[in-house]
């Protein structure tokens, strides 16, 4: 009787400490994007962007996958800036906080767009887009492409 109860006390210590800090451990790895995406950036889609593009309307494009997936065709009009640049190299590229800014990267599946978008919002970028599904889709939907030499841009 003893022992059952002495299982039961230690069972109600353990539950009373170590599942509070897996819960704290766990809402503390939880990405930026997913924590902050509302309130970060917004959302584009192919169609408007498009749209955007062929308005002529005033915007810098940003394809933000990493160096080594640089293929040489981006988004017509679009500049390299992979999502892990540091912040000099962000300015420079952007010099100006008010400015439209759509961001890509692959895909849908690809993260670096969110980073990048997350980044520049907390750097004070004001008017940031993300295009989540990225250059597989607008290829995939034929719409225009510039042919870029990697690591040159």
């Amino acid at each position: 009787m003893q022992l059952k109860r002495l299982l039961t006390t230690l069972g109600l210590l353990f539950s009373l400490i170590v599942i509070p800090s897996a819960v704290t451990a766990l809402t503390e790895t939880v990405s930026p994007k997913e924590t902050h995406q509302a309130e970060d950036y917004k959302t584009i889609h192919a169609k408007e962007l498009k749209e955007w593009i062929d308005s002529g309307k005033h915007m810098v494009l940003i394809d933000a996958r990493p160096k080594k997936f640089e293929e040489g065709v981006v988004i017509k009009g679009a500049k390299f800036l992979p999502f892990d640049s540091d912040d000099a190299k962000i300015i420079h590229t952007l010099p100006s906080k008010d400015a439209v800014i759509v961001v890509y990267c692959a895909s849908i599946k690809c993260p670096a767009s969110g980073k990048l978008a997350h980044k520049l919002t907390s750097m004070g970028y004001k008017h940031v887009y993300k295009y989540p599904e990225g250059i597989e889709d607008w290829m995939d939907k034929d719409y225009p492409l510039d042919n870029v030499v990697p690591g040159k841009q």
